[in-house]
C-alpha cells in the first residue's frame, strides 16, 4: 500500500500461537532522537531542514493514501545508512477519509482537537510537524511542562502555539513556519504543496531529496547489517498480551 523511502517499508508479517510477527525495513542508523541528543545536533537548521523535509514528504505519501499517521516524535524516525530519514512504528495510524474521534499520540505533539475529541482530521499530523521542528531547533517541545504531567501538558496545549515562548533559535523562519504549522485552526494549518514554497525551505532542492540523490547532512556509521551500535541499548520486553473474548453469539451449525 505505501511506497516512498520515507516511510519504513513492512516486507512481511508472520503468525505464532500468541503474537504476530512483523518484518520491517532495517534502517541501521537509529533513531532520530538517539542521533540529536549524542551528537548535540539541536539547534542545526540544517538538520532540522533536511529532517522536516523528509517527514513532509513522508505525510504527503500518507495522506495520499488516507492514512492519518498520528505519532510523529524523534523516537519514530529512523535513519538509514545514507542517512535519510524514515517514518516508522504505524501503531496508531488510521485509514479514513472522515473526522475521527479517539484521543491518541503523545501528549507533547497531540493537536487540540485530539486532546478536546471534537473530531481530527489529517491535519493534526501537520500541527505535530511544526511540534517536531521546535524541539530540533529548541532541544523541547513547545507544550512540554515541567512536571512530565500529561494533564498539565494538555493545559499548555489548549493555550496555543501563541502562548509559547520562542528561544532564539526558533525565531525568523523557522518560528514563522512552527507557528503555520501549529495553527489553533486545523483547516488554516500549513501542508503540502504550499509547505515546500515556505520561506524556511528557500533553496532546498526537493526534488534531489525526493529522488534521493541530494546529499543529507549526516551520514550515520554503520559497519554492517547487523550493526545495532547506532540504537540504544533497550532492556528486552515482552510485547503487551491483549486478552480477547468473542462477544458474538455462539452459533449452532446443524447438518444438512
Amino acid at each position: 500500500m505505501l511506497d516512498t523511502p520515507f516511510v519504513v517499508r513492512l516486507l512481511a508479517t508472520y503468525s505464532g500461537r500468541e503474537h504476530v510477527y512483523f518484518l520491517l525495513e532495517a534502517a541501521l542508523g537509529g533513531e532520530l532522537f538517539t542521533t540529536y541528543e549524542r551528537l548535540k545536533l539541536y539547534g542545526s537548521e540544517a538538520h532540522a531542514r533536511f529532517y522536516v523535509a523528509c517527514v513532509t514528504e513522508a505525510l504527503a505519501h500518507l495522506h495520499q493514501k488516507n492514512v492519518i499517521y498520528r505519532d510523529l516524535k524523534p523516537e519514530n524516525l529512523l535513519l538509514d545508512v545514507r542517512g535519510f530519514c524514515k517514518v516508522t512504528d504505524m501503531g496508531l495510524a488510521k485509514i479514513t477519509t472522515s473526522p475521527t474521534f479517539t484521543m491518541v499520540g503523545t501528549p507533547d505533539y497531540m493537536a487540540p482537537e485530539v486532546i478536546e475529541q471534537s473530531g481530527h482530521t489529517k491535519s493534526v499530523d501537520w500541527w505535530t510537524l511544526g511540534v517536531l521542528l521546535y524541539e530540533l531547533l529548541a532541544g523541547h517541545a513547545p507544550f512540554e511542562s515541567k512536571s512530565g504531567n500529561a494533564q498539565e501538558t494538555y493545559s499548555l496545549v489548549k493555550k496555543g502555539i501563541e502562548s509559547v515562548r520562542f528561544p532564539e533559535a526558533v525565531k525568523n523562519e523557522a518560528g514563522q513556519l512552527v507557528r503555520h504549522l501549529c495553527h489553533r485552526t486545523p483547516d488554516v494549518r500549513l501542508r503540502t504543496p504550499t509547505l515546500r514554497e515556505h520561506s524556511f525551505f528557500r533553496g532546498f532542492d526537493w526534488k534531489g531529496l525526493q529522488s534521493l540523490r541530494m546529499t543529507p547532512p549526516l551520514v550515520p556509521q554503520v559497519r554492517g547489517p547487523r550493526d545495532l551500535t547506532n540504537f540504544r541499548d533497550c532492556e528486552h520486553e515482552d510485547p503487551q498480551a491483549m486478552p480477547y473474548q468473542d462477544r458474538l453469539p455462539h452459533v449452532t451449525r446443524i447438518a444438512a
